[in-house]
Order: structure tokens, then sequence, then C-alpha cells
């Protein structure tokens, strides 16, 4: 049933959404050449993985896949975009390390 697919599925969105949170510093900053790059070598590295995981786990593999794409996709975004216009909510993590 499609019940297996739920967690993968939102967990999935919930990225995306974090991913459209940090893009908008990149479209600001002018340089969204490095998002074409960015999502060229994701799918050129996910597209092996949804071949081989629908192989040999079926469905629920492209599920996880899924969740490794976009999960991937929000981190790089975030990590590009900190390093293009830093903003304050690495601070507070900062300061616990330090501690």
């Amino acid at each position: 049933a499609s019940q297996e697919f739920i967690f993968n599925l939102s967990l999935g969105n919930l990225f995306i959404g974090y991913y459209m949170l940090v893009v908008c510093i990149i479209f600001y900053s002018k340089k969204t050449y490095i998002l074409s790059i960015l999502n060229t070598v994701l799918t050129i590295i996910t597209l092996p993985l949804y071949y081989f995981s629908v192989k040999f786990l079926g469905a629920i593999g492209a599920s996880y896949v899924y969740l490794f794409y976009c999960f991937s996709i929000f981190l790089a975004t975030f990590i590009i975009s900190n390093i293009l216009y830093p903003l304050p909510w690495i601070r507070p993590l900062r300061d616990i390390i330090e501690r």
C-alpha cells in the first residue's frame, strides 16, 4: 500500500520547502548559474541511484532516493547561500559548539 511511501515523500517535500526558503538568497545575489550547476550535478548523481534503487528495492527505493535528493539539494543550497550571504541563523549553533 501507499502508506510506506508517505513518510519519505513528506519528509522530501519538507526539505524542498526549506530549499525554497534559502534559494531566494542565491536569486538575490544574482548567482543563479550556481543553481544550474548544482542541479545538474545532483541530477546526474541521482539518476543512476533511481535506476538501481528501483531495480533492487522496488518502488520504495525511489522514495528513498527522492528523500536523498531533496535533502542534498537543500543542504547544498543552504551551504552555498550562507557562503554568498551569511545570515545570523548559524551564529547560535556556533555559540553552542564553542561552549
